[in-house]
Parts: C-alpha cells; sequence; structure tokens
C-alpha cells in the first residue's frame, strides 16, 4: 500500500507543481483516500483526477467496490478508525461527505 499512496502524491505534485499554493493542503486528503480506497474498496490499480485552479484544488480517488459517497462515522463510532475521513473533510471546502 505504501507504493499507491506513494504514486498518488507524486500524481498530485506533478499535476498542481510544486510551487501551487495548495499543494501541500492537497497531499494529506490524497493519501488518506488513496489508502481508504485500497485498504476498503480493494483497489490497487490507478484511478483518480486533480483539477486545479489559482483558489481550488479537487482531488477525487476512484476504486472498485466504493458503493458511493464515503459516510462519516460519529465521533463514538470513529475512535479506532475514520480519522483520515475526518481531515479529509476538515481540509475540504465542499464537503460532500454525509455526517451521520
Amino acid at each position: 500500500m505504501p507504493e499507491h499512496v506513494r504514486a498518488a502524491r507524486d500524481f498530485v505534485v506533478r499535476v498542481l507543481g510544486e510551487s501551487h499554493a495548495h499543494v501541500d493542503l492537497a497531499l494529506l486528503p490524497a493519501s488518506e483516500l488513496v489508502t481508504n480506497s485500497v485498504r476498503h474498496g480493494d483497489s490497487a490499480v490507478p484511478g483518480g483526477t486533480v483539477a486545479a485552479g489559482d483558489e481550488v484544488v479537487r482531488v477525487e480517488v476512484t476504486d472498485r467496490i466504493g458503493d458511493g459517497v464515503p459516510v462519516l462515522p460519529s465521533a463514538a463510532e470513529s475512535a479506532e478508525g475514520s480519522r483520515g475521513l475526518w481531515l479529509v473533510d476538515a481540509l475540504s471546502l465542499n464537503r460532500r461527505f454525509s455526517q451521520a
């Protein structure tokens, strides 16, 4: 799995460029989403997009068996996991995750 996350991070940097104002902020969500895709989505193949403007960066990761949009668990349910999705949500301006 580390090689998949590394490849995703490298892809984000190549698309945005090392000098993009938001490259550092895009790397953490990309890493978390790829980790979840490999771990929970049975996906170890490339898939996803990165798009950027001056003020907005969009990172999408596609997996093989995802059944839709991730759902954030309640705080009680996330004691032992799902912290990565909470980080992604916190860093996202356009929050598309459902609050459970």
